[in-house]
């Protein structure tokens, strides 16, 4: 697969994930087959206040090539100079635009998911991030199953604006963290289920909960 100049070249992607997808994980993720791999949501608002701490969750492993730096917020103007800011400190071969964290603490700053109630400007905003980032766009959104409409929602807000889109299909970020988990646990010889590598101990199964605007979900 092909992202402007950048290829990729795993059919593997790893999602970003908050709290999750720092630097050491990418690197183990990287190591198993991840064909590209993500930073974790940074606030453009604290990108352009010089936030070093924000600065510092884009920085990439030795080697991390293709990368991607994602920003979120809904601000045109912080999000156009944030893209500026975010690919010079990680030199990130792209810019992924975060529409569809559900926590509630970033959608009732408009940030997020909640560009998704207002595709006219979420529109204006990718296209403002697209002229002002180095790196070519990408957007990530989430849909709630496999929703076609959605799915089309999706692609034509970002296709306009001249990026390419993301478009996350599972319950929530707890289901895509536990699956991720899982994977590197089943590479590296344990049980994909989860739970106790023990044999003869039983499989404890998670629950993850049901997805909500206002709701983040809860990482155990």
């Amino acid at each position: 697969m092909r992202i402007g100049q950048v290829d990729i070249p795993s059919q593997l992607a790893l999602a970003p994930m908050a709290g999750v997808t720092d630097a050491a994980f990418r690197q183990i993720c990287a190591g198993l087959g991840a064909g590209l791999t993500c930073t974790e949501l940074v606030s453009a608002k604290a990108l352009c206040y010089q936030d070093k701490k924000s600065r510092q969750l884009l920085r990439p492993f030795p080697g991390e090539r293709p990368f991607a730096a994602q920003i979120f917020g809904s601000d045109i103007p912080c999000m156009a100079e944030a893209a500026q800011i975010a690919i010079e400190a990680s030199g990130a071969d792209l810019l992924d635009i975060n529409m569809g964290c559900p926590v509630g603490k970033v959608v009732k700053s408009g940030d997020g998911a909640a560009l998704m109630r207002d595709p006219e400007k979420a529109a204006r905003l990718a296209e403002a991030v697209v002229k002002a980032s180095p790196a070519p766009v990408t957007a990530f959104t989430a849909v709630s199953g496999v929703s076609a409409v959605g799915r089309r929602r999706s692609e034509s807000i970002c296709a306009g604006a001249g990026c390419s889109v993301w478009i996350f299909i599972k319950r929530d970020l707890l289901v895509s963290a536990m699956w991720m988990y899982s994977i590197i646990i089943a590479l590296w010889g344990g049980d994909c289920k989860g739970g106790s590598r023990k044999k003869g101990k039983p499989v404890r199964k998670e629950t993850a909960p049901t997805p909500s605007w206002d709701k983040a979900p809860q990482h155990r």
